[in-house]
């Protein structure tokens, strides 16, 4: 959707956002830092504008639907081979 997006740090969301190049990230529990951000990305249309293409690109890039085929091969592929007979 190419939308910026503002998330908080938790585990596995830093592979797929990377703070200020690709969304916003503010830690968990922290409702201050979640509004600065909202608002840093409503008063600042250009920089709301590049995260979302930046995000829009990572996606198209690293999360094809390939990449998730590979990627569960993989997994299969290490159970079955450490499976015993």
């Amino acid at each position: 959707m190419a939308k910026s997006i503002v998330v908080t740090l938790i585990d596995g969301i830093t592979e797929q956002i990377t703070d200020g190049e690709t969304g916003l990230l503010v830690p968990s529990w922290d409702a201050n830092a979640l509004a600065k951000a909202v608002n840093r990305l409503i008063a600042d249309r250009d920089l709301a504008l590049r995260l979302g293409k930046a995000a829009r690109e990572k996606v198209e890039r690293d999360f094809t639907v390939e990449k998730m085929i590979v990627e569960t091969e993989k997994i299969y592929q290490s159970l079955y081979a450490g499976k015993s007979n």
